[in-house]
């Protein structure tokens, strides 16, 4: 479903689509990351705004709820892991944290395999 949404026919073949399809399942059936994509939280939410108090907003790109636990998982797809990724994810902790909430975060660098957690 959201290969045919972000993959209009005018951009991808059916052929390409389907390896697109068959490269992300196997991405988020990982056994480290498929409970991210589970249904057992209480909300996933998807480059939802935080706002800070300076109103500044920040957008994760996923965060799963379950009651007062929050995981944090920012996804990025190049092959540079600079120390200005670990204090983005750092920021969105301490803006939940604030909140209320008890944090953690990770970076999922999809294309290299590798999930560091931020601590």
């Amino acid at each position: 479903r959201y290969v045919n949404q972000y993959c209009p026919p005018e951009l991808f073949s059916t052929e390409e689509k389907r390896e697109i399809a068959e490269k992300l399942k196997q991405k988020i059936t990982d056994k480290r990351v498929a409970h991210w994509f589970d249904n057992s939280w209480d909300y996933i939410l998807t480059e939802q705004p935080l706002l800070q108090q300076n109103g500044v907003e920040k957008r994760p790109d996923r965060m799963r709820i379950k009651g007062k636990n929050v995981t944090i998982i920012d996804y990025k797809f190049g092959k540079e892991q600079p120390e200005s990724y670990n204090r983005q994810v750092k920021e969105y902790m301490n803006i939940l944290t604030q909140m209320g909430y008890m944090a953690q975060g990770f970076i999922w660098y999809v294309e290299l395999n590798d999930i560091v957690t931020v601590a």
